[in-house]
This record gives structure tokens, sequence and C-alpha cells, in this order.
């Protein structure tokens, strides 16, 4: 799930999607990341940090490096969208402070 808080961590808006035929756990984080991204330029928001509980997904989010596996291709059209804000970055949060996202 995603959830969107303002500066103040007020409550602006938040989705669950189903993926189906998806088996890879980074995959699924990563996809996760580009629709929240997606979502954040959908509704107009100019200034971003995406916040997520998996280290991997984040570490290749901030990562200059080239991945060319399908989650590594899912990370880089994050990054491409990311250039379309004023202000983005991407931080890791342990997942007892992500509940309200995976009860989505």
């Amino acid at each position: 799930g995603v959830i969107v808080r303002d500066a103040d961590g007020h409550f602006i808006g938040g989705f669950s999607r189903k993926l189906y035929i998806v088996v890879d756990v980074d995959l699924v984080e990563a996809m996760a990341a580009l629709h929240a991204v997606q979502f954040a330029s959908e509704i107009g928001l100019r200034e971003i940090i995406l916040e997520g509980d998996s280290l991997s997904t984040v570490n290749g989010i901030c990562s200059s490096g080239i991945d060319l596996s399908a989650t590594g291709l899912v990370r880089a059209d994050v990054k491409a969208l990311s250039g379309s804000f004023i202000s983005f970055s991407c931080c890791f949060v342990p997942r007892n402070f992500n509940v309200v996202a995976h009860t989505l």
C-alpha cells in the first residue's frame, strides 16, 4: 500500500493495488515505489520523500549504478520520474514504522 502525508505528517491520501504473477519480493517493493511516485505526480506534489521498508529497494533507487534486471528497470523508472519533482529523496524506514501502508 501507499500512504501520502504532508510535511506535518497529516494524511493526504493512499491506495493499494493487487499485483498478480509477481514472485519476487524486491520487484513488488520496486513496483510499490513506482506507483507511489506516479501517484505523487498525479496529485500534483512537487516535493516528496519516498519512504520504504525494503533496504534493497531504497538502496537501488539511491544508487547511480545500472541494474538491467526486471527490478532494476522498475527502480530506473522511479529514478526517471523523480526528476519531475522540485525535491525528491528516498529513505529507509523500519517495517514497524510502515504498518499503515502494509495494512492497506
